[in-house]
């Protein structure tokens, strides 16, 4: 799944990264906006434990008594080598290019916030700091904030007041909040670029509760 789809998501946002990285927020065309929001998404579906709670709700269609409860039909006894794998991407694929959450993504206000604290921004396997509502990116409150280089960060919000408001924020306590997130949604691994941030990451790491699209989807 890694190579046949989601390396094309990340070579279709590896254009607009660079506008990003650079500020130039402004120049980035349609295609590059909607490759962006495409990969921004898919970073809620990628992680171990989204992929294995996607491939269980795909192989519960073994069970003839759910398969008849969700589809309204029983899916058949024996299916060719790798139906299963197929059907847990398009499950994915379904998702990730779902036509409203790509929309209400694209419609929010874009921004790239370059910072000159001491401090670095972190990135883990949950990157993206949000808004607890999260998948539902309609709400007024919405927002994505994610790392793209050590010291610029992404921001998307449905409002540009949220905008304003993290630009007046003081740097050094917007690196910590962003910081605190991503390290505590975090499941897997932590990527850091100081050694001194270690203390940090221990104290804060697979805090939180994070939101599972996936499960969401499963459910």
């Amino acid at each position: 799944m890694e190579d046949k789809f989601f390396k094309q998501l990340d070579d279709q946002a590896a254009n607009a990264h660079q506008l990003l990285v650079a500020g130039r927020v402004g120049e980035l065309t349609d295609a590059m906006v909607s490759g962006w929001a495409n990969f921004i998404i898919s970073l809620w579906f990628r992680t171990p434990t989204d992929i294995d709670g996607l491939g269980e709700f795909v192989d519960a269609f073994r069970d003839s008594d759910f398969s008849e409860a969700k589809l309204g039909m029983a899916t058949p006894e024996a299916l060719p080598d790798g139906a299963y794998s197929a059907l847990q991407m398009e499950a994915v694929r379904e998702a990730i290019y779902d036509r409203a959450l790509n929309q209400a993504l694209v419609d929010m206000n874009w921004y790239s916030l370059e910072t000159d604290t001491s401090r670095r921004f972190m990135i883990s396997d949950w990157p993206t700091h949000t808004a607890q509502n999260l998948p539902f990116l309609g709400h007024p409150n919405s927002y994505i904030a994610m790392p793209i280089s050590p010291r610029r960060i992404f921001i998307a919000a449905a409002s540009n007041t949220f905008i304003y408001e993290g630009l007046d924020t003081p740097q050094a306590f917007l690196v910590d909040r962003v910081n605190e997130g991503i390290v505590a949604h975090a499941r897997h691994f932590v990527g850091y670029a100081d050694e001194g941030e270690v203390p940090f990451i221990k104290s804060h790491f697979a805090s939180a509760r994070r939101p599972s699209v996936a499960a969401t989807i499963r459910n």
